[in-house]
């Protein structure tokens, strides 16, 4: 990476863009549907992580929390990475029709709330999810043109491995299962809009920021 590079991706980090004057939010969603972008990578890629940073660098961008039912990590909070839940309450939920979409992966369920992205989109309000493959098709299948999908990609399947044993939070046979899942998930990564590679977090962060900036922009969104 450049100096230039590194000095763009430090102001971003910085946040300097949550000037109302400039990054007004009403300017995003008064004339147009919001946007849904759907964010897929292999375990341990860091997908939930810059979902939050790009969250807390773009105003007017919301991310959508989703339910699990495995249990927490030490690392993690209850109802900002995950909201936590039994598999009882998950399986009423799904008759309750509270899921827009949902899938189990790794023997735990993870689900999309409905509500809450179905009000955004209809008011102009852009969200991010982090979802599966397979909810990238059901959202895509929902909403179209408004769906923007992007595969996080890890360095390498060793870049990868070494991420989920440092982590220390998985048994061998755990991450070895995930690796196989990795090389079936990457099979499906020219069916996304758009494929970054977080290598860097800072980088990873730009660049995924970037592409929801130009999303934004794009005209056929507008309501002219």
């Amino acid at each position: 990476m450049t100096f230039h590079q590194e000095k763009q991706c430090a102001t971003l980090e910085g946040n300097i863009y949550a000037d109302e004057q400039v990054w007004n939010t009403a300017s995003f969603n008064k004339n147009r549907s919001g946007i849904i972008f759907a964010l897929s990578a292999p375990s341990g890629t860091g997908k939930t992580t810059v979902a939050q940073k790009v969250v807390q660098n773009i105003p007017g961008l919301i991310r959508s929390v989703s339910l699990n039912t495995r249990k927490k990590r030490s690392t993690e909070k209850d109802g900002i990475d995950y909201i936590f839940v039994s598999k009882e309450e998950f399986d009423n939920r799904i008759k309750e029709g509270y899921f827009i979409e949902y899938t189990e992966i790794y023997g735990a369920k993870r689900g999309t709330p409905k509500d809450a992205l179905v009000q955004n989109q209809q008011k102009g309000i852009d969200t991010i999810c982090v979802i599966e493959w397979h909810g990238v098709q059901t959202l895509k299948k929902l909403y179209g043109q408004s769906v923007v999908s992007i595969f996080l990609m890890p360095p390498s399947i060793g870049a990868l491995e070494k991420r989920l044993t440092l982590r220390n939070q998985d048994h061998i046979n755990d991450i070895q299962q995930r690796l196989r899942h990795a090389n079936d998930e990457v099979m499906y990564v020219k069916e996304y809009d758009y494929c970054v590679v977080n290598d860097r977090l800072a980088q990873c962060v730009f660049d995924v920021s970037s592409i929801i900036f130009a999303e934004r922009h794009k005209t056929f969104r507008a309501k002219l």
